[in-house]
């Protein structure tokens, strides 16, 4: 099921609302070098979406690793911690829409973890370089509003939430929970809900 193209998603609202150092810090590169940083954004967008249309085949028909030379080191780097999810933990929900009253989004994978006894909402990052602490923050920000639309939507609670940053070369892993940057979250969706109505 699509997405309504009248409810805003999580990641529309977070871009909107960033905090100035970061919208400076974006502009400021854009405008630097605008050609390479529109490239870097789109080569950043295809692989992001590439390599989680592969998860998705794999693991639901274990299809193997691709060839093509630009994701698959990201797809090999991966596959160890999918087989480790096959084996030990149950999948609740593979990219499908979320919906809020006023937001909307798509998480990369939600499942049963049995060694922590809990729900986990996980999403997955691809990067060429190491991810910077503004944007692991935002990005645990994008899964708590998942977590947020989860409970609403299915009434079961997330009770961890997983941030994989995959390079070629390395993987790795940061965790937290929803409570700890739900407040920081609503604030962000207050703001942009406001925005939308002096617009």
């Amino acid at each position: 099921m699509p997405i309504p193209g009248w409810l805003p998603s999580v990641t529309t609202i977070l871009a909107a609302t960033r905090p100035r150092q970061m919208r400076e810090a974006i502009a400021a590169w854009q405008t630097k070098n605008p050609y390479n940083a529109t490239r870097e954004l789109q080569v950043s967008s295809d692989r992001g979406t590439a390599v989680h249309d592969w998860m998705v085949g794999y693991l639901d028909r274990r299809i193997p690793p691709p060839s093509d030379r630009v994701i698959a080191p990201y797809c090999h780097r991966l596959q160890p911690l999918l087989d480790h999810l096959l084996a030990n933990c149950q999948l609740r929900s593979l990219g499908q829409p979320l919906f809020h009253l006023d937001f909307a989004g798509e998480p990369d994978l939600i499942f049963w973890d049995r060694s922590r006894q809990g729900v986990v909402l996980m999403e997955l990052k691809t990067r060429a370089k190491p991810m910077p602490a503004e944007k692991l923050h935002e990005a645990f920000l994008q899964a708590t509003g998942y977590a947020e639309a989860y409970q609403f939507q299915l009434h079961e609670a997330i009770n961890h939430l997983t941030i994989v940053v995959v390079q070629p070369k390395h993987q790795f892993m940061y965790h937290s929970t929803p409570e700890l940057l739900l407040p920081q979250w609503r604030a962000r969706r207050i703001a942009y809900v406001s925005s939308q109505e002096r617009n």
